[in-house]
C-alpha cells in the first residue's frame, strides 16, 4: 500500500498550550481517511516572529491525499473556532 504524509503548518499566537495541539491530533485520529499507523503526528516546529508554528502531519493513502489535504484544514478551522483557539492576523 501506498501512502503519503502531508506537511501542514498553523501558526499560533504564544502561550502554546498543550490544548491546540491536542485538537488538532484528535481531529485527525477521527478522520475515515487519516491512516491510523503510521501515527499522525504534531510537532512544534519554529518558535518566532511572535507565534509558534506547529508541523501536523497526517498520513493517507495516495488516493485519499487530495481530500484529506482539503477536508482537514477546513475541519482543523472549525476545530479551532469551536475551542476558542485565535491564528495570528497576516499582515500585508
Amino acid at each position: 500500500m501506498e501512502y503519503f504524509t502531508l506537511a501542514l503548518r498553523r501558526r499560533f499566537l504564544p502561550p502554546m498550550t498543550f490544548k491546540k495541539s491536542k485538537v488538532v491530533e484528535v481531529e485527525m485520529l477521527n478522520h475515515l481517511k487519516i491512516l491510523k499507523d503510521p501515527k499522525p503526528a504534531v510537532n512544534v516546529q519554529r518558535i518566532g516572529d511572535g507565534m509558534i508554528t506547529l508541523a501536523i502531519r497526517p498520513y493517507a493513502n495516495a488516493t485519499d491525499y487530495r481530500d484529506v489535504y482539503f477536508d482537514l484544514q477546513e475541519k482543523l478551522e472549525d476545530t479551532f473556532d469551536e475551542n476558542s483557539i485565535a491564528a495570528p492576523i497576516q499582515h500585508g
